[in-house]
């Protein structure tokens, strides 16, 4: 393998803020694009938001009957 040249304090500094301001930025995206409950994922086969708020019970059944744990119920925390 050829010897690469090592990365400077100044370079390892740079990639270190360019990657920071990168996560920072989409994740700012991403919450701001998600107002209210519009990022949160429902079941597939769910009615658009309005039918579906209306048809849940919230018993988690669909959670508990999910393979894989890819339904989840939303914690207190998201809204």
């Amino acid at each position: 393998m050829p010897d690469q040249p090592e990365k400077s304090g100044k370079q390892s500094l740079a990639t270190g803020v360019k990657g920071t301001l990168v996560g920072t930025a989409a994740a700012y995206l991403l919450l701001r694009a998600g107002s209210g409950y519009g990022w949160l994922l429902r079941p597939p086969g769910a009615d658009n938001e309005a039918k579906f708020l209306k048809k849940c019970l919230r018993c988690g059944r669909c959670a508990h009957a999910c393979p894989y744990d890819a339904v989840q119920m939303a914690k207190l925390t998201e809204g």
